[in-house]
């Protein structure tokens, strides 16, 4: 009988111990999510790197072309040069 009991404490144990590993705090449910997470974070941050890239080669080209300065100055500034008429839509 009494082996009988220590049998059932230790697959109670086994349970219990298998049931944090797995969904309890810190458990590997949250591993896995927090894998997830970070192999996002990842992704993201290598399509942003692209974006910062292509942004500066845009200041480069816009900084070295005077037609594009011009218009950029036109469009979002609202500028106009001396003397122009400018008719807004």
């Amino acid at each position: 009988m009494r082996i009988w009991m220590y049998q059932v404490g230790l697959v109670m144990q086994i349970l219990i111990l298998g049931y944090v590993y797995s969904v309890g705090k810190n458990g590997m449910r949250d591993v896995y999510t927090i894998k997830q997470e970070a192999e996002c974070a990842a992704q993201h941050a290598t399509v942003l790197a692209v974006e910062i890239e292509s942004r500066k080669n845009d200041i480069v080209v816009w900084g070295s072309d005077p037609f594009l300065q011009e218009k950029f100055a036109r469009e979002h500034l609202h500028m106009a040069r001396p003397g122009e008429i400018v008719y807004y839509r």
